[in-house]
């Protein structure tokens, strides 16, 4: 009987440390999966944002489609772009007398010339 009763107490440890151990699993298991379901509701939300977003713009992409197909919108762009005119109308483009003087842009000052690159180098590795 003392052959029985030392195995028993064996087992009983055995059978806790595998109970341990699994319940250590299952528990690394069920952290895992959380952690993978908070990214999925972020990426959710993420998502979400993007798309409103995306249907906002095909709103306004449609109706810019729409503005662009109608004749009102054809007229004016064949008017002020391409200078053209109704039959019996005349074009008129004002053009600036000899006398004005036209407002010139000031000419760019001219850049340094870019440093060579052994020049960089000395001034990263040594500071100047």
């Amino acid at each position: 009987m003392d052959e029985a009763t030392s195995t028993r107490p064996r087992w009983n440890r055995f059978a806790i440390l595998l109970l341990l151990a699994l319940g250590a699993l299952i528990l690394g298991d069920l952290s895992q999966r959380m952690a993978d379901a908070v990214r999925l509701e972020n990426d959710l939300v993420l998502l979400r944002t993007e798309v409103a977003s995306l249907q906002e713009e095909n709103r306004h992409l449609a109706s810019e489609m729409d503005r662009a197909q109608s004749d009102l919108f054809v007229e004016e762009w064949a008017r002020r772009e391409a200078k053209m005119v109704r039959p019996g109308e005349m074009l008129v483009v004002p053009v600036p007398a000899d006398g004005d003087a036209l407002a010139t842009a000031p000419s760019p000052t001219p850049a340094e010339p870019a440093p060579e690159k052994w020049e960089i180098w000395v001034a990263l590795l040594f500071g100047g």
